[in-house]
């Protein structure tokens, strides 16, 4: 989150304590703020996921869970990680949450990284 100035770092904490205190719609309001100018932000966007989730608004939430891990996995294979067999192994996985989505069941809290 390196790229958040201070008064972003501070919208992105006091939104935390919001999400903590079980106020997630509140939270969401600043999420979604703090995406729109540091939109691949990893913790940000689980961030949003979680509060997604706790709303009961389950596309939505996977939707930010799978760009969440897809945002990880972009800065995690990039240089000399940049392999295709990586990438290989890493979308499956992303494809197989999404299947089991599909299938009714959730998306993995692996996928939650605050």
């Amino acid at each position: 989150m390196a790229s958040l100035n201070t008064e972003q770092w501070k919208s992105f904490l006091n939104a935390r304590l919001l999400q903590e205190q079980g106020k997630d719609s509140e939270a969401l309001e600043t999420f979604n703020k703090l995406l729109a100018s540091d939109p691949g932000n990893q913790h940000i966007q689980a961030s949003r996921a979680f509060a997604l989730e706790r709303l009961d608004r389950k596309g939505d939430a996977t939707v930010a869970r799978i760009a969440a891990a897809y945002s990880k996995a972009s800065a995690a294979l990039s240089g000399e990680a940049d392999k295709p067999e990586a990438w290989t192994a890493e979308l499956s996985s992303l494809l197989g949450e999404l299947q089991q989505v599909e299938k009714g069941r959730g998306i993995s809290a692996v996928l939650v990284a605050w």
